[in-house]
């Protein structure tokens, strides 16, 4: 009877093996569909965007009060 558990776990890890790589192939299908784009050009613009979205969360500078809430928040 000790060994049922262990048949029933291995039944499950590899079930749970199997769907976790059909997920990762999907993912690495999805990834592998996007194409190359040459992104050289405008690099201060570029990172200005990011610093602004990422680090300055330019969505709250229409609410200011909660916008440096959330960043005191975000840094603490």
């Amino acid at each position: 009877m000790n060994y049922i558990d262990n048949i029933l776990f291995a039944i499950v890890f590899f079930i749970g093996v199997g769907y976790f790589t059909i997920n990762v192939k999907k993912i690495i299908r999805n990834i592998k569909l996007g194409k190359d784009v040459n992104r050289s050009d405008k690099s201060s613009e570029r990172w200005k965007n990011m610093a602004m979205i990422a680090l300055g969360q330019s969505k709250m500078i229409k609410r200011p009060i909660a916008g440096v809430l959330h960043i005191v928040v975000y840094l603490g």
